[in-house]
């Protein structure tokens, strides 16, 4: 039995091999009964998926697939935000008329020019790395452009499995980031493109889900964070561990930015 995967991309991402009708398809296939489309929306030019973004065929593709699979599969209309501090006036102008979208995933990918997904750090500079990376992120949850956090600590995939996290999780700078986040209503995705990436925790890591349990959050989501139709709903089962263990019997769902809780399989 699935749950709702909340991060996948179709063909208005520039790096997705999939479409909106082919996840429609094979989630009605499996039996997967809600899916959100996140494409990427981006202004930093160094980034592949800068483009001139089509919302309104976007949207109109949104509401074809609604038709085509109306009582089999539940599409949800979403964006993933390339945040970076000093585009965040240009952001918010682009998208404060989109008013058909049903969630909004922000997410940081860059520290000063250098992606945080591809990066090659060098132990002695991890540190000041992920502290830069935090306080951007800080500043995402600041500016009230998005619903959901996404994959909090995506830095790993630079760093790997050698890096420390408790450097940061006995400090309070990861506990006062989650704690505004969660005092803002946001939700905190468990990402499972972890895995495929050779890790063998989520996006974030369970202690960083703990803890914004911990702080008071309320709202989870759980994604794929899909590129390709065989990776639609993949590792699920670790990401539903990861929120149990932290003490979340419920996901959130969304329309029109507003979040509803779902539980979740025994």
């Amino acid at each position: 039995m699935f749950i709702p995967d909340y991060h996948l991309h179709a063909q208005f991402s520039n790096d997705s091999t999939a479409t909106v009708a082919d996840y429609c398809h094979y989630a009605s296939q499996i039996g997967l009964k809600e899916i959100s489309i996140t494409e990427h929306l981006t202004f930093y030019e160094g980034d592949k998926n800068f483009q001139d973004f089509d919302y309104v065929s976007y949207i109109k593709e949104i509401e074809r697939c609604r038709q085509l699979f109306e009582s089999k599969v539940e599409i949800k209309a979403g964006l993933e935000i390339d945040y970076h501090p000093y585009l965040e006036d240009k952001i918010k102008n682009k998208i404060a008329k989109w008013d058909k979208l049903d969630l909004i995933i922000g997410a940081v990918h860059y520290v000063e020019g250098r992606s945080v997904i591809k990066s090659k750090i060098e132990k002695e500079n991890i540190k000041d790395f992920v502290e830069d990376y935090l306080k951007i992120m800080e500043k995402l949850i600041k500016s009230g452009l998005c619903d959901i956090i996404g994959h909090f600590d995506v830095f790993r995939r630079s760093t790997g499995e050698t890096y420390q996290m408790e450097l940061h999780l006995n400090t309070n700078t990861i506990k006062n980031i989650l704690a505004k986040a969660a005092n803002k209503n946001l939700a905190l995705e468990i990402n499972t493109s972890s895995f495929k990436h050779g890790l063998n925790d989520t996006f974030p890591c369970a202690e960083i889900v703990k803890l914004f349990k911990s702080c008071g959050g309320k709202y989870i989501t759980i994604g794929s964070d899909a590129h390709h139709l065989e990776e639609l709903a993949t590792y699920q089962e670790k990401g539903i561990a990861v929120a149990k263990q932290a003490g979340f019997h419920k996901i959130s769902c969304y329309k029109k930015r507003k979040p509803s809780l779902m539980s979740l399989q025994p």
